[in-house]
This record gives C-alpha cells, structure tokens and sequence, in this order.
C-alpha cells in the first residue's frame, strides 16, 4: 500500500517545492504533504483568498514570484511540485530544478505517486465531480476507512487533502491536460479500479476540437477500468455511472462491472419523490427492493443527481445505507457552489437589526452557461417569490 514517509531513511523531514501553489489543485496536495510531517514550501504569482487563506492557516511558506535562491537556500527538495502558471518552462525555479537534478512533476503525477491507494476510486465527468468527490471522500472518512483522497474545491465539511493510511483513495479526475508538457488527461494518472461517472458532454474545445475526441477520452477510460482483471483472471474494474445523461449513455453500454443511478426506472440506483425547501433537499432512493430517505443541507436540484451517485458508488464497496445517510445530512457542500454567504432573516432571528429583511447572497462558480441555468433554475424553485 503506497504511502507518505514523513522522514527519510536517514532521518531527515522530506521536503516538497510546490511552483504554482495558489491553484485549488495544487493547494490542498501541498496541505495533505504538511499535515503528514513533510516540509512544504511554495511559489507562486499571485495570492488570493480563499486558497491563500487555507495555505496561511495551515502554516505554509510560500512567497510571490520565482527565486530559486529561496530553493536553494530552504534545502534541496525531495522533488517539485509545478501546477498553473508554474508550469512554465521558462520558469527559473524549474530551470534551477534541472540544473540540479530535481525531479519536477506535475500534481497528476504526485497524487499517482503519493495519494493513489490499490482501491482507487476516481470521479470523472463534465460537472458534478468536485461535489462528488468530496462528498464520497466525506462518505468513506465517516465509514472510518482513513481514505487518502483530492478533490479541486474547498470542502465546508473536512480537508480538501489528506494523505490517509486506508487501502481506498478517492481522486477527482480532471479531463484537461496534465502540463504544458503532457497533453495527456489528469485521470489517465489514477489507476482507477472503481470509476464515478457524472455526466459526459463536449468541453475544454482548445484540448479537445471535435466532441468525438472529447468523448474519446472518456471511452478509453471506461474501457481500461472494464478490462481490470484480478490475479485469477476474474473481472476486478467497476463503473457507477448516470444512466440520465445522455452523454453517458453515449459512452457506455449497460453490462458486467456497471452500474447505474438516476431517475429512469430502469436505473439500479433510482432516486424520486424529490422536494426541495430554502433549508435543504430530501429523495428517495430505490435499490434491490429498499427504499432509503436522504436528506441534504444542500442546495439545487443537480445535486440530487451527485448525492445518488455517491450512495450508489459507497454502497457498492460495502459501506451501509445509514452511513452514507448521516454523512451526506452533515455534508455542507463546496465553497462557492451554491454556497450561501448571507441570509438576512437568519441574522434578524440571531438578534441582528432588520435592515435588508429577505435579502439571501450565495456565492456560485458556475462556470458555463449550462451550469449557470442550472444554478439559477435551482434558485428560483426553492426561493419562488
């Protein structure tokens, strides 16, 4: 089982450089490698809440702009960390890296190296993968199976990192290439031996310029995952995936190793009888001739989709239906992904003043049209006047 050190062979702390610190995929790694006893320094071009904020508070040094000479003078790394703009190759902490002979990955490859466990799990689609992945990794903390885990948002509820000690690794995996100099998807990295498909459709057209080679990418995960074989030969991959999206379906057939979830009946982990309210969400599901009642703080209705997908992925691997239950009631969700900043009636019944009476303020990324409908439909069914 693949795990941190927190010391060398002879003793000494490792540590980390980690160029382009200020990336929501580079921070949480870098605070997992602190939390696990290594010596964790970064670099970076610009600082700027809430990443800044997490890495302050979690007591990394990290500075503005590329200098070497701080490298050099910190101790020579056990290997650096490039992620966003620190990627560079014109970058003269990298340059100062090869010189050396310090190894240089990018975050892909790290988690690959450090966070990916024998039971991998790894969270893929258009949208709904951060939610999910962190949720799952929430599911699996609370079931006390000490996951490592990354998820590319800043969970409300745990740590977005952790270097665990379990045998289970849950990864969000990103489509996009994994550097400049490695065009190859992020997921291609993680070793999935259980895979959470959300949704499938055309995105990031400057790596991927026809939907085919979108879509291509996808299919050759699936198909890897499908063709795991344990040592006695027996099929060892599985695939929860959303059988209501239709780029999904595009993407896989219905056999051995899949399973689904959504809200056709045919679905093998169906949700319905869904009601939302300004203080959370509560469904159905059905499975196997049982019926579990979920209930949800969160917001928005394509949430329900990434709350099935988990309890089916979680109760697949053996977790029970009331584990996944209580952690999915305490879960608060992902800041800014319907995250609610303000809420004038709450702060009036606390004993504030009446000024703004019926003003709520929630803090969404959003970041296509497509998500931004969704997010604004979700509103206007909970708050309707």
């Amino acid at each position: 089982m693949k795990t941190a050190p927190e010391t060398s062979q002879n003793g000494t702390s490792h540590y980390i450089h980690v160029t382009g610190i200020c990336g929501v995929g580079t921070s949480p790694i870098a605070i997992a490698f602190h939390k696990k006893g290594w010596r964790v320094t970064g670099s970076d071009k610009g600082f700027y809440p809430p990443v800044s904020t997490h890495l302050s508070e979690a007591g990394i040094s990290y500075y503005p702009g590329w200098h070497p000479e701080n490298i050099a003078a910190a101790g020579r790394p056990d290997f650096i960390m490039a992620g966003g703009v620190g990627t560079a190759s014109s970058n003269p902490e990298l340059i100062y890296a090869k010189e050396q002979n310090i190894p240089v990955y990018p975050f892909a490859q790290v988690l690959q190296k450090y966070f990916i466990k024998k039971n991998s799990i790894v969270v893929v689609g258009t949208w709904g993968k951060t939610t999910s992945s962190s949720l799952l990794s929430y599911i699996l903390l609370r079931a006390g199976m000490d996951p490592s885990y990354f998820t590319g948002g800043i969970s409300l509820s745990h740590d977005t990192g952790a270097l665990g000690d379990g045998d289970w690794s849950v990864v969000e995996g990103d489509e996009y290439q994994t550097a400049i100099w490695d065009k190859r998807p992020k997921f291609a990295y993680y070793e999935p031996t259980h895979l959470l498909l959300t949704s499938v459709s055309w995105d990031h057209a400057d790596l991927y310029p026809t939907e085919q080679a979108y879509f291509d990418t996808f299919r050759d995960l699936v198909q890897r995952v499908l063709d795991k074989k344990s040592a006695d030969g027996k099929s060892a991959g599985s695939i929860v995936a959303c059988t209501d999206d239709a780029g999904v379906q595009k993407v896989l057939k219905k056999g051995p190793g899949i399973i689904t979830y959504g809200s056709s009946p045919d679905a093998d982990y169906r949700y319905h009888s869904v009601t939302v309210s300004t203080a959370g969400i509560s469904f159905s599901i059905d499975h196997a001739g049982s019926t579990h009642v979920v209930s949800s703080p969160m917001l928005g209705r394509f949430n329900v989709e990434n709350m099935a997908g988990c309890f089916a992925m979680a109760h697949s691997i053996g977790i029970s239906p009331e584990q996944i239950m209580g952690a999915i009631a305490d879960f608060k969700g992902i800041k800014r992904r319907l995250e609610k900043r303000y809420d004038s009636d709450a702060e009036e019944n606390a004993g504030g003043n009446e000024r703004g009476k019926g003003i709520t303020v929630f803090d969404c990324h959003a970041p296509t049209p497509e998500k931004a409908m969704s997010v604004l439909e979700s509103l206007r069914e909970v708050y309707k006047n």
